[in-house]
């Protein structure tokens, strides 16, 4: 393989709304991205990020350790490994399977061209270390075994890890078979009982989705302020330069007052560039990303109907099974079948149990997931709105300091030209 080095310069990370809130939780750890690098394996080219775990001093420990099974993660010593963004994808994935209805935060969207490119590829590398470092503290993660098998496996045991989830994933099959359930004709359906969990997680499915609506179409009028900062920055920029031109063919009194009001107008030209750029930084990306938060609770209500819709399903079997083996019971000629069918229902009632075992797990999650998510859903958007406000308050107070400084000069020098026409 050919390495080659494509970011050696600091890398500036992003933070988002949800890690500014979660720096202020003490921390063991520090997770950073950095070194990414190309990677030519035979005819495929891909990046790969150094993923490092830094001992924070400011903590005495250095490690967690689950107190379940005694497991040390995160163990002291720091060190790094190389990862590629689908391996990013695969612990995502492994979150949902280990994790099920945990609400994970978001990875940056994939690139489908340009992917090489130095920018972009250190603005990936930031995101990954945002995503890493908001996993550490997840109240939900942290102590997931694929995460610790992401940030500590060499190269081959993590290929090994992967090999492992993915021969798991084909031998459950998904929840696919789900649909033998719903295509009818199963003598064993079992109608679903409505709980009052499950009249809330439908009420919070349908705000959930509603909210993302709302996101949207706030986040389609900001990106539209955004641009229209831009061109009024253009615009002041093309005005300070034609009255900086039309000063200059004018002497006296009036080209200088053309000239400082170019002069003021490029002054609010950088002061409106620079706007553009907080309201993208502190209030756009901000709801790009809560967008993103708020489709993966979305997600994390799905994955409790499902866990349920499952249950059922594997409750399905075990009555058609009994029904089976009570029709065969005593009957001659029918031992062998009835010895299978007892075999294949002692198989699927463990099956139900483990279904439903898991279901009361993520559900018990979501619950948990949910409350998490109102809190902290309350205080970041009054936070983004609150530092927005603070943005434009301090944006036109600069522009009203700007004129002003203007009215004080030109109202200066009239009185002193009018001394010297009575002199």
């Amino acid at each position: 393989q050919q390495r080659v080095t494509t970011h050696t310069t600091p890398i500036t990370i992003y933070t988002s709304r949800a890690s500014n809130e979660m720096a202020a939780t003490p921390k063991e750890l520090h997770i950073t991205v950095s070194d990414p690098i190309h990677v030519q394996d035979g005819m495929n080219k891909y990046t790969a990020y150094h993923i490092h775990l830094n001992p924070n001093t400011n903590s005495n420990a250095s490690y967690r350790q689950d107190e379940d099974v005694g497991v040390n993660y995160f163990s002291a010593g720091g060190g790094a490994v190389l990862r590629r963004y689908s391996d990013f994808c695969w612990l995502v994935e492994r979150f949902q399977t280990e994790r099920g209805g945990a609400i994970v935060p978001p990875l940056p969207e994939k690139q489908p061209v340009n992917r090489f490119n130095p920018m972009f590829v250190a603005q990936r590398a930031a995101m990954l270390q945002v995503f890493l470092n908001e996993v550490y503290v997840h109240p939900e993660l942290y102590d997931a075994e694929c995460l610790h098998t992401f940030l500590r496996a060499d190269e081959g045991t993590f290929a090994l890890a992967k090999r492992q989830a993915e021969h798991e994933k084909q031998a459950q099959g998904g929840l696919g078979n789900i649909a033998k359930w719903f295509g009818g004709g199963n003598a064993g359906h079992v109608p679903k009982q409505q709980t009052q969990e499950d009249l809330i997680m439908a009420q919070l499915g349908n705000d959930l989705k509603e909210w993302e609506v709302q996101i949207k179409s706030v986040l389609t009028h900001s990106q539209k302020l955004v641009k229209k900062s831009k061109e009024i920055a253009n615009g002041y920029f093309e005005m300070g330069l034609a009255f900086s031109l039309l000063g200059q063919s004018e002497s006296d009194v009036l080209g200088r007052a053309l000239t400082r009001m170019g002069q003021s107008s490029d002054k609010i030209s950088i002061i409106t560039a620079e706007h553009s750029e907080k309201e993208f930084s502190n209030y756009e990306t901000p709801l790009s990303y809560y967008l993103k938060v708020v489709h993966s609770a979305r997600s994390a209500v799905k994955c409790r109907l499902e866990a349920k819709e499952y249950y059922y399903f594997k409750l399905s079997e075990v009555n058609k099974n009994q029904s089976s083996l009570e029709k065969n019971r005593n009957r001659p000629g029918k031992e062998e079948k009835f010895y299978h069918t007892q075999g294949v229902l002692r198989r699927v009632q463990e099956e139900s149990e483990i279904a439903l075992n898991n279901y009361n797990a993520i559900n018990q999650r979501v619950m948990r997931e949910m409350d998490r998510f109102k809190r902290e859903t309350e205080v970041q958007m009054k936070k983004i709105i609150r530092e927005y406000v603070a943005l434009q308050a301090e944006y036109y107070k600069k522009i009203e300091d700007i004129w002003s400084v203007l009215i004080r000069t030109l109202e200066e020098e009239k009185e002193e030209e009018a001394v010297v026409a009575g002199a």
